[in-house]
């Protein structure tokens, strides 16, 4: 009996061990399984970070590349986005925490940029419409180099819609339109001047010859009275 009774304790604990030995793996295997998963978890939002980031630095550059980059209201927004992306968040807290802000900055930044870009092609087409008149008006202008690269340029621009995609492009064409109404402009102020002067230079020697021409016929009247 005694014999009995110590198979069966023995048995019983080799029970207790093989479930307790099963239950410490199940409780290793789901900690694992937990750890692998805030591992991923963690990866993903370093990704996410990382991407975040990358779009943010592209927007800076091509702020800082745009027509834009000295507009301080943009300056300021730029700047306050850069600060956004200074950080180094390791937890995934302190990751979404940096997200939510650099998100933040990141629309303010972008919708700051797209207003300004937006007023300076208003104020371009502004611009080149003064300058199209300009050039229009000097259609007398002569003939050259200058006049026909004035409404060539003119002719391309007058009706193009600005966007952010050819307003670097049209700032430039500004410049440059004025830069040619100008030289055309001296080129026709020089030719009235000179077509001016010749004139009254002609006027000036047909007043003198007229004058000429009645001295003299004065002279042989007189000369036709004394021999009478």
């Amino acid at each position: 009996a005694a014999a009995i009774l110590i198979g069966l304790g023995a048995l019983i604990g080799g029970g207790a061990y093989t479930y307790h030995a099963y239950t410490t793996h199940v409780a290793e295997q789901q900690a694992e399984a937990d750890r692998k998963q805030r591992q991923q978890s963690l990866v993903k939002a370093q990704n996410k970070w990382d991407g975040r980031k990358r779009k943010a630095d592209d927007l800076v550059s091509t702020i800082k590349a745009s027509p834009v980059a000295e507009n301080s209201d943009v300056q300021k927004a730029m700047e306050a986005l850069q600060k956004t992306t200074t950080g180094n968040p390791m937890t995934e807290k302190d990751i979404t925490s940096a997200l939510e802000k650099l998100d933040g900055e990141y629309e303010k930044t972008n919708r700051t940029y797209t207003d300004a870009m937006q007023a300076k092609a208003k104020e371009t087409r502004t611009t080149l419409d003064g300058l199209v008149q300009q050039a229009n008006g000097l259609a007398d202008a002569p003939d050259g180099n200058d006049k026909k690269q004035m409404q060539s340029l003119a002719s391309q621009w007058k009706s193009t819609e600005i966007t952010s995609d050819n307003l670097s492009d049209a700032i430039s064409a500004s410049t440059e339109l004025k830069n040619l109404i100008s030289k055309v402009d001296k080129a026709k102020k020089d030719a009235d001047a000179k077509k001016k002067a010749e004139e009254e230079s002609r006027a000036a020697e047909t007043t003198a010859a007229a004058k000429e021409t009645t001295a003299a016929a004065k002279e042989t009247t007189k000369a036709s009275e004394t021999s009478y």
